[in-house]
């Protein structure tokens, strides 16, 4: 999955904003505690597979604000898909998964889970939350195959695991 956009509404810690990752190859997210990295990606695992870490449904939506959405937009098998999730305090939520066409995005589905699960296959909130996780460096390293950690490691100019293990 390549992340084209993600623009969020009154989402967990973000009132409003939005991010383009167009033209960007590689990304690192850094900040400060409490600065809203993990919310992030928090919200493209609710926007793609409607689940997150909160202990409700309502929690993801902003202090004080009645409604919550997110809109992401990626790339995955060579084909853009765009996913809508909205959420209104004390109330069901909806979702809209659109494929790029021509004209641009016209609605698959509305509330259809089933059809972003066929689309794009299960298990993909597992991926995303365990990247959400707090641990160490062997803890990431090990969560990764050897093939990934080198060419991770080879892209950085950091030569082979050993080598960056030892350093």
């Amino acid at each position: 999955m390549i992340p084209i956009q993600l623009t969020l509404k009154n989402f967990l810690s973000y009132r409003e904003a939005a991010l383009d990752f167009r033209g960007l190859h590689t990304a690192c997210i850094c900040g400060p505690n409490g600065a809203g990295k993990s919310s992030l990606l928090e919200a493209i695992a609710w926007a793609v597979w409607g689940c997150c870490r909160s202990d409700s449904e309502d929690d993801i939506i902003h202090m004080g604000e009645i409604d919550a959405r997110v809109d992401f937009t990626f790339s995955t098998g060579g084909q853009i898909y765009r996913v809508i999730r909205n959420r209104r305090r004390g109330q069901s939520g909806s979702l809209e998964f659109q494929v790029a066409t021509n004209p641009p995005f016209p609605p698959l589905s509305k509330g259809g889970p089933q059809e972003v699960n066929s689309s794009l296959g299960k298990g993909g909130p597992q991926e995303v939350n365990s990247s959400l996780g707090k641990g160490t460096q062997e803890e990431v390293n090990s969560s990764l195959g050897k093939g990934t950690q080198e060419e991770v490691n080879s892209s950085l100019g950091k030569g082979t695991q050993e080598e960056v293990n030892s350093s």
